[in-house]
């Protein structure tokens, strides 16, 4: 391929949504994970859930399945509820090549590399990430496809022509991002990587769009009304403060940067697991976990059926009853229930291990044990919408959505911690959907509803500019001139926007390039943040390379003509790169870019 097709074909060409197109949303969360569909249009058009394949009617009505995925020789066996049931019916042993994975999403909440391996349920396997994340959405994307055409509404097959929204938190950083669209890529749901039929969606942002446009509770926003979105997930706290532009058609704008961090339910699931391994001894529960990886599972699946189901307003003598027949013997069958039941009272005389019983190899806890497994995980939550709202001046509601905030103690110490002021509190309709709801209705009109956010950070280019005295930051940083082509220059942070600046979604930042010997074939722009609001040099403490593009010269034409404009766009849910031509007015197209994945 000559310089000049590698030009030609480096763009995204594609057109965005009309009306008549299907928007899929995928919210593909830690825990579980959930799809809708919509069509380009009217935005009273109605949004529709359907229920994956491996859903469970028990849990959220089948509308929400697990986020798990059975992995034999390579392909998806099972996804969802069904995959953890096949995969705890299975002899391990003889099955080597079936691997279950949950949780993995939390690996892009992590420092981590530019593919980092996970390891599978019970060990002794691992996949890369990147591999589990576009399985998954090969699976989700073939299902979609199946349900579509039997409805009617696309009988095309095509995943390409679709419009595809997936969620993410929005305290994700930059370098997480490309990962889920690369994964969207692989898995056949768009044609390139820079395809336009795939936006990603900050989930706050979708569930304040789903409560705002909720008839039951559309009236409690007007034009300047604050407010902040409180995504109580199980993964992961997310947190965003917004303010209404208008209402009809409906435009927010973000106020504060996004705040939360790894806060979610899986701490509840955490201090459940502390209790079993003090029941039953450390060393004995991380050997059944580890070599009895479907029992291990299935008392998962036990604890997370009546975890969703305990409520807050029963009576202090009120019993969860836990089935761990097969969990307590897989253990250590040997031993006598009861002798472990004993020994925990007697370690543990208090009021909330004392209401501690068994009755035929099941658990009987006491709504006080229950309770201590949700207290220090709500407490952190509410602790950190506090701060959130803190920060905002005139601020009006505070609204939960996810599946942590169906949680009646969670609701009820938010209540409390805002007793007495103006901020009401509020809870999404059906607030675990509420999010594939709201992401279904972004990808209708994805440019319209968020009209500004705040910049998380300092944005910028790497720039060099010839070294003069009459600037006083060229002083500052003369130790760090070089000279090149006989002349003393600095290399220095251009600044298109500011920590903490509302970056209009719509607005460009728009710089002139060209290369710099008739010999280049490629311009290289490096794309730098940091958390600093005034910067100058690249070397500066906390500045560091996000990204880098590289642009083909249009060796076809003369030296001096082949200057361009690019342009970037940070405001958006990802960041963008847009080409023009010399005089700047004719758009060539989105040009890639190629993240640094290192933290």
């Amino acid at each position: 391929m000559t310089v000049l097709s590698a030009f030609s074909a480096l763009f995204c060409e594609e057109q965005p949504a009309k009306n008549g197109d299907v928007v899929v949303a995928v919210d593909f969360g830690a825990s579980r994970s959930a799809v809708a569909y919509t069509l380009v249009g009217d935005e009273n058009e109605p949004v529709n859930v359907l229920r994956l394949s491996g859903a469970d009617s028990c849990v959220h009505g089948g509308l929400k399945t697990s986020t798990s995925v059975l992995i034999e020789d390579g392909r998806v066996r099972s996804f969802g509820v069904k995959a953890e049931e096949l995969f705890a019916e299975c002899d391990r042993p003889s099955d080597p090549t079936w691997m279950l994975f949950k949780w993995f999403k939390m690996k892009l909440h992590e420092p981590f590399e530019e593919d980092p391996f996970v390891e599978c349920c019970g060990g002794g396997a691992s996949l890369r990430f990147s591999d589990i994340l576009q399985m998954c959405l090969g699976f989700v994307k073939d299902n979609v496809l199946k349900q579509l055409a039997s409805v009617g509404v696309y009988q095309n097959g095509d995943p390409t022509e679709l419009f595809w929204v997936l969620t993410i938190p929005a305290i994700w950083t930059e370098r997480a991002k490309p990962v889920m669209r690369m994964a969207a890529f692989q898995a056949g749901l768009i044609s390139s990587e820079q395809s336009c039929h795939l936006h990603l969606a900050l989930e706050p942002e979708c569930a304040a769009i789903a409560a705002q446009t909720d008839p039951c509770q559309k009236r409690l926003w007007k034009t300047g009304s604050k407010f902040l979105m409180a995504d109580c997930g199980a993964g992961t706290l997310d947190i965003t403060a917004h303010q209404v532009v208008q209402t009809s058609p409906l435009r927010l704008k973000e106020s504060a940067k996004p705040v939360g961090g790894p806060l979610g339910s899986m701490l509840v699931d955490r201090n459940f697991l502390e209790f079993m391994k003090s029941l039953v001894g450390r060393e004995v529960f991380e050997r059944f976990e580890r070599d009895e990886p479907g029992e291990y599972i299935a008392l998962l699946k036990e604890w997370e059926e009546k975890k969703v189901r305990f409520g807050f307003d029963e009576l202090d003598d009120a019993w969860t009853k836990l089935n761990v027949v097969s969990a307590i013997s897989a253990m250590e069958g040997e031993r006598d229930f009861a002798l472990l039941i004993d020994g925990w009272n007697a370690a543990h005389p208090t009021k909330v291990v004392e209401s501690l019983k068994s009755r035929k190899m099941k658990l009987s806890l006491s709504f006080e044990l229950m309770k201590s497994f949700f207290e220090a995980p709500v407490a952190s939550v509410v602790e950190k919408i506090g701060e959130a709202a803190g920060k905002c001046n005139g601020l009006e509601y505070v609204v939960l959505s996810g599946g942590f905030a169906n949680c009646a103690f969670l609701q009820e110490r938010v209540r409390q911690r805002f007793a007495g002021t103006c901020v009401e509190v509020v809870v999404a309709n059906e607030p675990d959907l509420a999010i594939v709801r709201g992401a279904t209705m972004f990808g209708a009109r994805p440019m319209d509803i968020v009209v500004s956010r705040k910049s998380k950070y300092t944005f910028g280019v790497n720039s060099t500019a010839v070294y003069s005295d009459a600037v006083i930051e060229h002083r500052r940083h003369r130790d760090k001139t070089v000279v090149r082509d006989g002349k003393e220059v600095l290399d220095f942070f251009s600044v298109h926007g500011r920590v903490g600046d509302d970056l209009d979604v719509t607005k460009r930042r728009k710089r002139l390039y060209m290369p710099l010997t008739p010999e280049q074939t490629v311009t290289k722009i490096q794309i730098l943040v940091t958390g600093n609001y005034n910067v100058f040099h690249i070397d500066e403490v906390g500045v560091r390379e996000l990204a880098s593009i590289e642009i083909p010269c249009n060796m076809s034409l003369p030296f001096q003509d082949r200057k361009m404009f690019v342009e970037f766009s940070f405001g958006g849910t990802e960041v963008r790169c847009y080409v023009f031509d010399a005089s700047g007015e004719r758009e060539i197209g989105t040009v890639p870019i190629q993240f640094n994945f290192y933290h």
